[in-house]
């Protein structure tokens, strides 16, 4: 990335781009309906972009709405200013663990699904990650398995919101 470049963005279907607002502009077709909120948008978070796009890419095209950084520090910036379905981060990160964001997105929103995602899944993170209450996936990550784990995710929430 060159420097001064934005580091928020989003996919679409078409293709990938940048936008200064990290937002989606694709529009939800109706097989896509009951699959993401595309109000609240699952924010996608590594450091690696082609791994960050690569995965925004992938839940798009199960039909969720997606917000996507390569920043953790911007991640909680907008994890203040707006909402979100589900936040996918990487662990590995310059700047912030993916454990330590997650632990911070619990004190914002505690109700938010949290899934992480790493190479490197030792006792500590797994540990960590169920401290936090959070799923674990390993990279390489099998877009199939990350789909379903965030539905599942979301379908979770949603039956807790039932419950309340």
């Amino acid at each position: 990335m060159r420097r001064g470049a934005s580091r928020l963005g989003s996919t679409t279907r078409r293709g990938l781009h940048r936008s200064r607002s990290g937002g989606s502009t694709r529009e939800p077709r109706a097989a896509d309906r009951g699959r993401g909120d595309p109000a609240e948008p699952v924010l996608v978070v590594d450091d690696d972009p082609m791994c960050c796009r690569l995965i925004a890419t992938a839940l798009e095209l199960e039909g969720f709405g997606v917000k996507w950084t390569t920043d953790p520090l911007d991640a909680l910036e907008l994890l203040r200013t707006g909402r979100y379905a589900v936040l996918v981060s990487d662990v590995n990160m310059p700047h912030m663990l993916g454990t330590s964001l997650a632990a911070q997105v619990r004190k914002m929103h505690p109700s938010v699904p949290i899934l992480l995602v790493t190479a490197f899944g030792d006792r500590q993170i797994c540990a960590e990650a169920q401290a936090l209450g959070a799923a674990l996936v390993a990279k390489p990550v099998q877009m199939d398995v990350l789909a379903a784990t965030v539905r599942e995710l979301l379908q979770e929430r949603v039956e807790g919101r039932a419950a309340l």
